[in-house]
């Protein structure tokens, strides 16, 4: 589906001349024979964390029949350290098993890198426990789409930041609530507003989902987000906790 107001928006990553910041992802440099790149740093929409076998996540590739990455299809509720994770959520898009690049990989290799055991030679410093793997996810939205106007209410780039950490955060949660369904992807963000000294996040955005993989819905959700930790932090170190969520289908 294309973007609600494609005329009128810009994507927040392209705005350098007024001194925004660039909140594209980083592109993967692949390795395909050995898939060997470790990430010196995470972009937007990425985080890495230790997870204990069992894992409890249902995986897919993310396009059938291809070396096109893995995601998350499903988060086991219980008896898995996904779930009791907090964060882990389905659609995330997994792009380092114990700091070997999968961003590309099939299927059955990243099968084999979850089973196997983590590396017993550290890699800058950075190793997993003996029952644990270390797992950089992303979570698959990519760059997110604010109309001119929504950016004019922003005054600052750490205010642009709050807010897209507010909408990846919310997606986050609706995905593991999943009683919506599926949450395919962010259509663009409408509204944006930014309170108490830049420390609370309101927006609101279309998303599309789905409940049977074929046919989709639009709807049109609003998050309130508290900052959470460094109140000068950006980027990927962008934290917040959705103290307001709610979604309404689009009848548009």
């Amino acid at each position: 589906l294309s973007p609600r107001f494609s005329t009128e928006s810009i994507v927040v990553s392209q705005i350098k001349s007024d001194g925004w910041p660039t909140l594209q992802p980083t592109a993967s440099v692949v390795q395909p024979s050995t898939f060997q790149r470790h990430r010196t740093s995470l972009s937007i929409g990425e985080y890495c964390i230790d997870l204990e076998r069992p894992l409890g996540m249902i995986l897919e590739e993310q396009e059938e029949g291809g070396a096109s990455g893995v995601m998350v299809k499903e988060v086991v509720i219980e008896g898995g350290s996904a779930w009791t994770s907090g964060i882990v959520a389905p659609g995330d898009v997994l792009l380092e098993i114990d700091q070997v690049d999968v961003t590309k990989a099939d299927f059955d290799t990243v099968m084999d890198l979850l089973a196997s055991p983590p590396p017993t030679t550290p890699q800058e410093g950075i190793m997993s426990s003996g029952n644990s793997v270390k797992i950089t996810f992303g979570d698959g939205l990519g760059q997110l789409d604010m109309p001119k106007n929504v950016l004019k209410q922003l005054k600052t780039s750490n205010d642009a930041f709050l807010i897209d950490a507010v909408v990846r955060q919310a997606v986050r949660e609706i995905r593991r609530d999943g009683r919506l369904g599926e949450l395919r992807n962010v259509e663009v963000v409408i509204g944006a507003g930014v309170q108490e000294n830049g420390q609370r996040g309101m927006a609101r955005f279309f998303a599309i989902f789905s409940t049977d993989g074929v046919t989709t819905y639009s709807c049109n959700i609003s998050a309130t987000g508290i900052r959470q930790g460094d109140t000068n932090s950006g980027g990927s170190e962008c934290k917040v906790k959705i103290v307001s969520l709610s979604c309404a289908k689009d009848e548009g």
